[in-house]
């Protein structure tokens, strides 16, 4: 269920650089129920990004929403690695094409991609 909101929501992030407001909170909050949870690391990242997405005015909403989503369903650590692996393909992402902004959904669900490949949970 994760895996497949994230290549859906990547898909809309990618062509339209924006998601689908209710589908995307729907599947959040689907999620959140469906998944056992780690409220402190949630909130936790939830806090950290979100006050750098606005010192830095760089990160929607959605890509905050979806990276304390990744905190509460994942660990806190594993969250973190694939934000991590994510800033580092959207950097790749952004040497290659210089684009005017980033598709950041479709970067973490690269990430997560890889950190499920490598941990076997794909």
């Amino acid at each position: 269920m994760l895996a497949s909101g994230l290549i859906i929501f990547s898909v809309a992030d990618w062509h339209e650089r924006t998601v689908p407001f209710f589908s995307f909170t729907g599947w959040c909050l689907t999620l959140l129920v469906c998944f056992p949870h780690d409220l402190f690391g949630m909130m936790l990242l939830a806090v950290m990004i979100g006050g750098l997405a606005v010192v830095s005015q760089g990160l929607g909403s959605a890509d905050v929403m979806l990276i304390a989503l990744l905190a509460c369903v994942l660990r806190l650590e594993a969250a973190l690695i694939v934000t991590l692996i994510a800033c580092g393909t959207a950097c790749l992402h952004w040497i290659a094409a210089r684009p005017p902004s980033l598709p950041m959904i479709s970067h973490l669900a690269a990430g997560y991609a890889c950190f499920a490949l490598v941990n076997g949970i794909l």
